[in-house]
């Protein structure tokens, strides 16, 4: 939205990643704590002049998000129904992944193993006297699924050689209900869209049998 009214953009060095990002309201000089995953910013220092910065982010005073000073047009780069409101409780989740072998594909196992240790966690709200003790409530089940193009086709769950040699990577995270809820491509090279929608099929089908897997283990 940035890029199409006329904003420049750039890449920054780490990204601003996390659950604890601090942003400023620059309209009303609140801060929030948000959720973030990017690697690019807008340049707030040459914005065209119906645009002003809208948030900021406290730790690189990078920009967070833009207004437009006439118009009901606004962008954001993290999720406002997930924000932190000063003076709210909440708890924090925290997972540890310990990969045990990097012998084959560990994107596609840790992703596995977080959701379901999330699938399965319990709020130990008696230990804060908060009330009793219950299950960590979940939405939902992304699965991840991951590709490596080797000589000329693309593998489902690539083994450690077959990373090594590959020419390209994609990861695709599927939901409940098949939409995309996240698309990674890495290492060189393209792939047309007869090789998206073959991905995808494949994804779609081994996203839907470890869902189903997760479901059996937990006893959903």
């Amino acid at each position: 939205m940035a890029r199409a009214a006329g904003c420049k953009t750039y890449k920054l060095k780490f990204g601003n990643r996390g659950h604890n990002q601090p942003v400023k309201d620059m309209l009303t000089d609140k801060v929030y704590i948000t959720p973030q995953n990017h690697g690019y910013a807008v340049d707030h220092s040459d914005l065209p002049p119906d645009w002003k910065p809208y948030f900021v982010n406290i730790n690189d005073v990078t920009n967070e998000g833009l207004v437009h000073v006439s118009e009901m047009a606004e962008y954001r780069v993290f999720a406002p129904e997930e924000i932190v409101i000063p003076g709210e409780k909440v708890w924090g989740v925290m997972i540890d992944i310990h990969v045990l072998s990097d012998g084959g594909n560990i994107f596609d196992a840790c992703g596995l193993a977080a959701i379901a240790a999330l699938r399965t966690a319990v709020v130990p709200a008696e230990r804060f006297d908060v009330g009793e003790d219950y299950t960590l409530k979940v939405k939902g089940t992304p699965i991840m699924a991951s590709f490596t193009r080797v000589g000329g086709r693309y593998v489902y769950d690539p083994s450690e050689e077959e990373e090594l040699g590959g020419d390209e990577r994609i990861h695709i995270t599927l939901g409940d209900e098949g939409h995309l809820h996240s698309l990674q491509k890495g290492l060189r090279g393209v792939f047309t869209p007869a090789e998206f929608a073959e991905i995808f099929e494949v994804a779609h089908h081994r996203c839907t049998e470890l869902r189903t897997l997760v479901a059996n283990q937990e006893g959903n």
